[in-house]
Order: C-alpha cells, then structure tokens, then sequence
C-alpha cells in the first residue's frame, strides 16, 4: 500500500549530473517520479544482500560486461531485473519493461516504466568500458 502520493516523495540523487553512480553524497535533491526511477536503478546497481533495508533485492548489472551472453541468459537477466525493479519500487510502479542487449563489449539495458500515477518514464543503461551510464527519459 503506496502511503505517500508519487509527487511528496523527496532522496537525494546516486547519480551525477551527467549519469554516473556515484558511490558519494551528491547534496542533489530528487523528487517525485525521479526518486521511483532512481530506486529501480540502485535495486540494479547493487549486489544482492546489500541494501539492508531490504536485503533480498538487487541485482549488480556491472557483472554482464565481461560475461558471455546468449538469448537465454540475456532473458534470465531481464526478468531478474524485472522482479528487481517491482521490489525496489515499493508500490509506485504500475508496469515495467526491460529490455537487455549485447553487442561490441557493450550491454545496454532499457525499461519503459509505467508509474502509479499513470505517467511513464524510460530508464536506459549503458556498461562499457568499465562505466555504467544512465539516462533518464522524460515523462508523460
């Protein structure tokens, strides 16, 4: 049961300005839809067991970019982030659609996220080079 409605909902941002997880403070405040978004991508971010308010979620997505991956292990990859996404959220999120793709040393990741409150939003995520990068897209 969501206790708050989606727009009182205020963090602080994991991420810089230009996409990067920062494992620092960034003093930036987030709210509303931006704070669900940023949920999900720490639930994707980190390793299972590490998040102690919810110990049995997370998924570190910075292991696929040296594994070896076919379809079937890219589709395990996309529901375990699926179910990660739906816990992280905590009753915010209506719907989501991932995404997972391979190709030249690069795996990309995208979810369309369907809100509580009806609006969606897109997440992508690119891991080369040993970076995470992440774009948040706009609302509807």
């Amino acid at each position: 049961m969501t206790t708050l409605a989606l727009e009182q909902l205020v963090d602080e941002s994991t991420f810089t300005e230009a996409g990067a997880l920062t494992c620092d403070v960034t003093g930036r405040r987030i709210t509303g839809r931006r704070v669900v978004l940023e949920w999900i991508l720490r639930s994707w971010l980190q390793p299972r067991g590490k998040n102690r308010l919810a110990p049995n979620t997370g998924d570190d997505i910075r292991e696929l970019e040296n594994a070896t991956l076919d379809d079937r292990k890219l589709e395990a990859w996309r529901v375990r982030l699926t179910i990660a996404a739906k816990a992280a959220s905590i009753g915010y999120l209506a719907s989501i659609d991932v995404t997972v793709k391979f190709a030249d040393r690069t795996t990309s990741i995208a979810a369309r996220v369907g809100l509580a409150d009806g609006s969606t939003s897109s997440l992508a995520v690119t891991l080369a080079s040993g970076a995470a990068v992440v774009k948040f897209g706009g609302t509807q």
